[in-house]
């Protein structure tokens, strides 16, 4: 396993694709990662995804809430020491509070790790040497064994999941035993960016409001832009809200965007799933006629070891070798 914290470093650099077949992988990569008696979760990902959405996805999953409770606990303080005139209650303390939320949001696995108690997953980038044939096919018979000492499967996913072979594996193994369900967590990576830009905006906005009603109550400060308004309520209340256009007007084409987006990708989910094939799901080595696209050397078929292992499971005595049941067992289980 792996500490998730060195899965998140470098801003996800692990998670993006050095080369399409994953043949130039650093070996010293695997060093990075270490024996384990479990793993809090299965990092299942098809690698044509972008590496910015699985790390935007991760920190959702592993950090939101512990920087939602930290930043809980702070404002609460904060109104408590104001209100017992313990600190002064000017514009930045009350805005410190805002900084909790993304230092935890960014920092809280390597809080976790300083602290010795790391959340530890399989990722197979770190966890598979990638580097050796030998060893790789030793990783890829053992992934049974992974799954099987993993709390749960946290899936990645983008509208590419159910196509990759790899992913659908993966799947495979960790729902072979039906008589010991574990969960399964799914988070679409759009949506994950749907969740920090909103985030990101609302405390851009209470920011700027705190500073404007500072302002305003320090200096008699007020926008000359809306001065044309008579003075009253509805002039008050625009000056109070008038941070909330420049922020939130750019940023909301933009989520309803990306998340018509996501909503058309998991809208076309069950159909996807519906017509499910493990013989149609795709893989580099079958993709590239078995040879090496730049050195023409000859690949080993995933697809064929990949089925080996469908058939243990999924076979069954006396099933003809046509067509191939274990492989239908498996698509009627997706």
């Amino acid at each position: 396993g792996v500490p998730l914290d060195v899965c998140l470093s470098g801003n996800g650099q692990y998670f993006a694709r050095t080369d399409p077949g994953m043949f130039q992988v650093d070996r010293n990569l695997y060093r990075l990662s270490r024996q384990t008696k479990r793993f809090k979760a299965f990092l299942s990902h098809d690698w044509n995804t972008c590496r910015w959405l699985k790390l935007l996805s991760l920190l959702v999953i592993y950090n939101s809430r512990a920087a939602f409770v930290a930043s809980l606990l702070v404002s609460i303080c904060v109104g408590i020491l104001q209100a017992a005139h313990l600190i002064p209650k000017v514009w930045w303390t009350t805005s410190s509070v805002f900084a909790v939320f993304p230092f935890m949001f960014c920092f809280w696995q390597r809080i976790r790790s300083f602290l010795r108690i790391p959340v530890v997953v399989f990722f197979d980038k770190l966890c598979i040497a990638q580097h050796d044939e030998e060893l790789k096919r030793h990783g890829i018979f053992g992934l049974a064994g992974f799954l099987d000492h993993a709390d749960e499967l946290t899936i990645l996913w983008s509208h590419r999941y159910f196509s990759r072979l790899w992913c659908t594996y993966e799947i495979s193994t960790f729902l072979r035993d039906s008589q010991k369900p574990k969960p399964i967590l799914v988070m679409p990576v759009k949506l994950a960016v749907v969740l920090v830009i909103f985030s990101a905006a609302m405390h851009v906005v209470m920011l700027g409001f705190n500073i404007l009603e500072e302002l305003r109550n320090s200096y008699g400060w007020e926008l000359n832009s809306v001065s044309v308004l008579p003075d009253g309520k509805m002039r008050d209340m625009f000056n109070k809200n008038a941070l909330y256009l420049p922020f939130l007007g750019p940023v909301m084409p933009l989520l309803y965007y990306i998340g018509i987006g996501m909503m058309k990708d998991l809208a076309a989910l069950p159909d996807q799933l519906s017509k499910f094939r493990v013989q149609d799901a795709g893989c580099f080595c079958c993709a590239n006629g078995h040879r090496h696209p730049d050195t023409g050397e000859e690949l080993p078929c995933d697809r064929l070891l990949i089925f080996k292992m469908l058939k243990r499971w999924y076979g069954k005595v006396g099933d003809p070798q046509e067509p191939p049941l274990h492989l239908e067992r498996f698509n009627q289980l997706v």
